[in-house]
């Protein structure tokens, strides 16, 4: 895939000099560019990489003398990263996940999937799930029952939607993020020693070890136009309802808003709170003793403020420290 520096230059809106029928198949950093690349040289300091490269064409600042740094063409771009959001979507070829949908892919009978929809290998379309126009979803993908995705979906390989979430247009999700995900939420069968201590902020004693009864995440995910979530991110389900949160944030009872981007491997949680670059398990563990979880969030209170303050004092008095401590 090649395109003449006029091309180029039409695509980005902007103006070009010199010999405007060459051919560019790539972009390139200035030391590393050959004759069919284009040099990326959006600003003075970038001149002297395009010495130690080949490249004939290359993307310059406003006013640069072309000529002087022996080039045959250049296009200029009075905003760089502007620039370079053209011509990097001009020439990317994509993930050529191919056109149809795959032999081996699994889709509902009663799955709606509109026009130029393709669907990559050993994916599955759940029953009721509904594909906008123009979307592509990559391989081994899920879709879950119910779900929607409106027009221009771009789903990378491996990602999975659960069932009954709802999905605005130009939604693009990077490889292995999950959208639907249960709340992974608890509770014990009886008032367990964390919930004493929270309430009296004093020393339960002994407390009895108990099981986990799981509370089960009914709300799903709402999420609006142009979002894009990074790769391995999560967006977990409410528990009750499908939205509660303001619009371009997620947490749960999530909704996120239009134009919201998450980057990877992140997660978005309780309260909203956007949990980066996790270690495998984080957001899994649970604080062995209950006690000392509510101790934590009383040294927390006492040094924190919600503004940010730092409070030494209740109505002149010493603070009063966690039991034990």
């Amino acid at each position: 895939m090649t395109f003449t520096v006029a091309q180029i230059a039409a695509a980005l809106g902007t103006e070009a000099a010199g010999d405007t029928s060459i051919t560019i198949g790539a972009p390139a950093e200035p030391a590393d560019a050959g004759p069919g690349d284009l040099a990326m040289a959006m600003s003075p300091k970038y001149a002297d990489g395009l010495k130690q490269g080949q490249a004939r064409v290359a993307l310059l600042w406003p006013g640069a003398d072309w000529q002087a740094l022996g080039l045959e063409a250049a296009i200029f771009a009075p905003r760089p990263r502007m620039a370079m959001s053209g011509v990097t979507a001009l020439m990317d070829p994509g993930q050529r996940f191919g056109e149809g949908i795959h032999p081996t892919a699994v889709v509902d009978p009663s799955a709606e999937l509109g026009e130029d929809v393709s669907v990559g290998p050993m994916t599955v379309i759940g029953p009721g799930a509904r594909i906008g126009d123009g979307s592509a979803i990559g391989p081994l993908c899920y879709v879950g029952a119910g779900a929607v995705l409106g027009a221009q979906a771009y789903l990378r390989e491996s990602v999975s939607i659960g069932a009954n979430v709802q999905i605005g247009d130009r939604f693009i999700a990077q490889p292995g993020a999950r959208i639907g995900s249960d709340g992974f939420s608890f509770v014990t069968p009886e008032v367990s020693g964390v919930e004493l201590a929270r309430e009296t902020m004093g020393d339960q004693g002994d407390t009895a070890a108990q099981s986990w009864i799981r509370i089960h995440s009914l709300g799903g995910v709402v999420i609006g136009d142009d979002v894009e979530i990074g790769a391995n991110s999560t967006v977990d389900s409410g528990t009750v309802r499908r939205q509660g949160l303001p619009a371009v944030r997620s947490g749960r009872h999530r909704r996120v808003g239009r134009r919201w981007r998450q980057r990877g491997a992140g997660g978005a949680g309780r309260r909203g709170r956007q949990h980066h670059h996790r270690r495998p398990g984080h957001c899994r563990r649970r604080v062995q003793d209950p006690l000392e979880r509510a101790r934590r969030a009383h040294d927390q209170r006492l040094s924190r403020g919600e503004n940010g303050h730092v409070y030494r004092d209740v109505q002149g008095a010493a603070p009063v420290a966690a039991p034990g401590l």
